[in-house]
C-alpha cells in the first residue's frame, strides 16, 4: 500500500513536467506561426510552481525534438500547404543558407536573438536537400540554442 500511494504522488509531482515536454514538442512540431513555445513553458512554470531550470531542461529536449520531427515532414507536405511562390521561396532561402555556412551561421545566430518566429528558417532548410544532414544539424542545434536563450531568459 505505501509503494502505491508513493508512486502516485510521485506521479502527481511528475505530470506537470510531462505536460511541459509534450507542449513545447507539439508547438514545435507546428509547420505554421504558432506561439512560441516559451510563452507556454512560462505558463505552466507558473501555474505549477515547477523548478526554472528543470523547466527549462525539459522543454528544450521537448522543443528540439519538436523541430526535429517538422524538418523531416515538412518536405513531403510543405507544397500543399503553401502556393508554388511561397514553395519556390522556401526552397530558394533553404538552398542559399546550406551553402553559406559562416554567414548563415551569423545570421541564423542574430535572428535567434529576435523575438521573431524560426518556423520559416526551419521549413527553408528542411525544403532543401534531405540528403544534407549538415545543415539539418546545424538548425536543429539553432533551434536548441534559441529555445534554451529564450527559456532561461524568462528565469
Amino acid at each position: 500500500m505505501g509503494t502505491c500511494g508513493a508512486l502516485g504522488h510521485d506521479f502527481t509531482l511528475m505530470w506537470p513536467y510531462l505536460l511541459v515536454f509534450f507542449a513545447a514538442l507539439a508547438v514545435d512540431t507546428i509547420p505554421i506561426f504558432a506561439p512560441p513555445a516559451w510563452i507556454l513553458l512560462v505558463v505552466l512554470l507558473v501555474k505549477f510552481h515547477l523548478n526554472p531550470w528543470l523547466t527549462v531542461a525539459i522543454g528544450v529536449t521537448g522543443s528540439t525534438i519538436g523541430r526535429y520531427i517538422l524538418t523531416r515532414y515538412i518536405p513531403r507536405i510543405s507544397s500543399r500547404l503553401v502556393n508554388r511562390q511561397e514553395d519556390a521561396n522556401l526552397h530558394y532561402i533553404g538552398t542559399k543558407i546550406g551553402k553559406a555556412k559562416w554567414s548563415s551561421s551569423v545570421f541564423v545566430f542574430l535572428y535567434t536573438l529576435t523575438p521573431l518566429s524560426t518556423t520559416a528558417l526551419f521549413t527553408a532548410v528542411a525544403k532543401q536537400d534531405p540528403k544534407n544532414p549538415e545543415a539539418h544539424a546545424f538548425f536543429e542545434s539553432m533551434g536548441f540554442r534559441r529555445t534554451m536563450l529564450e527559456m532561461t531568459a524568462e528565469l
